[in-house]
């Protein structure tokens, strides 16, 4: 996922060594307003860096051009659809 992210976002996307996000953050705050590191403390360690691949800019972008004409192009189908499976659950 992380990859995806750098590569659609066309930016460089640092990953920390700890990736289980709030709970880490509860405990450095924790930490810091109990007095046992200092309030400048940072428990942020890089791990890696994944760079964006720019030879791929262009076939996403035109992907994503594609993905937005769809809805405009399938919508009366869709609604259709929906219709129809509306109908059916009513039964």
């Amino acid at each position: 996922m992380n990859i995806w992210t750098a590569f659609l976002l066309s930016a460089e996307l640092d990953i920390p060594e700890q990736t289980i996000g709030a709970s880490y953050g509860d405990a450095l705050l924790g930490a810091i307003g109990t007095g046992l590191v200092p309030p400048d403390t940072d428990w942020t360690r890089i791990a890696t860096t994944i760079e964006p691949d720019v030879r791929t800019r262009e076939l996403y972008d035109a992907l994503y051009a594609d993905y937005l004409a769809l809805y405009p192009a399938t919508r009366d189908q869709m609604h259709r659809l929906a219709r129809m499976q509306e109908a059916a659950l009513a039964d």
